[in-house]
């Protein structure tokens, strides 16, 4: 799908001025905004043709805003924030020693009306429905129900747009052992997601991922590292709800 997206002309994270009729390109969703003589009308149909249509009446002319947002909105909230992360493949930490790494973390996509006052959402989508997935961590009757994708590595660069969204990773092992790294669990709505405008370039608060041992065996704690951003460039389109900032998986992290 990478190369795919990368040869496409898409269009960016932006603010648009619409005042007649307008397509928004993206990876598998078809956008449109028509003018009527008494507003807007919206037309979405999604990677798995899916369609929604929706009015907007009464305006001459309308802001409209593509942003990245937390994938926490499809196919439904019921995760209480939770993010499930499959690495595709492990990583060995040795003893007492501290590594970071960057991954890829899903995104979805949000459609805003804006005004002087606020910025409403329109719709949100997801041009990868694989994405859209739950996942449970923990035993069946008693575990964290999770918003779940599989991820990789990545290195300097900014991974697929519209699809993922680059995060830091420092992993702290505090054991006199080395550890495999499979997965991590940690809640998602405790961070921002950050994106350039007229870019496709996303990253989402970073994350310490410390492992260490007590009475209940080895554990792993997940704490929010706030993204030093370079310059003011970034811009924030999505802060979150949740104000707990870590996770504590007692349950595996290979």
């Amino acid at each position: 799908m990478s190369s795919n997206v990368e040869k496409e002309t898409y269009s960016f994270y932006d603010t648009y001025t619409v005042d007649s009729d307008i397509d928004i390109k993206l990876p598998r969703t078809k956008i449109q905004f028509k003018k009527l003589d008494n507003g807007f009308a919206y037309f979405r149909e999604d990677s798995e043709q899916n369609t929604i249509e929706k009015s907007i009446p009464s305006m001459k002319s309308i802001q409209v805003t593509i942003a990245p947002v937390l994938p926490i909105n499809l196919p439904a909230k019921k995760t209480n924030g939770l993010i499930f992360l499959r690495l595709d493949k492990q990583i060995l930490v040795t003893p007492e020693s501290n590594v970071e790494i960057s991954i890829k973390v899903p995104i979805e996509i949000g459609i805003f009306i804006k005004s002087e006052l606020s910025a409403d959402m329109l719709d949100v989508i997801t041009c990868e429905p694989m994405h859209s997935r739950f996942g449970l961590y923990g035993v069946p009757d008693g575990g964290n129900l999770c918003m779940y994708s599989k991820v990789s590595q990545i290195y300097d660069k900014y991974p697929e747009p519209y699809v993922w969204a680059k995060m830091r990773i420092t992993i702290k092992n505090e054991l006199k052992q080395g550890v495999k790294i499979g997965k991590f669990v940690f809640p998602i709505t405790a961070h921002k997601v950050y994106y350039k405008q007229k870019s496709t370039e996303v990253h989402i608060d970073d994350l310490t991922a410390r492992v260490y041992s007590d009475i209940s065996g080895e554990n792993m704690e997940l704490m929010k590292t706030v993204f030093e951003t370079a310059g003011e460039d970034w811009q924030v389109s999505d802060a979150g709800t949740d104000s707990s900032a870590s996770f504590v998986m007692d349950k595996g992290f290979d």
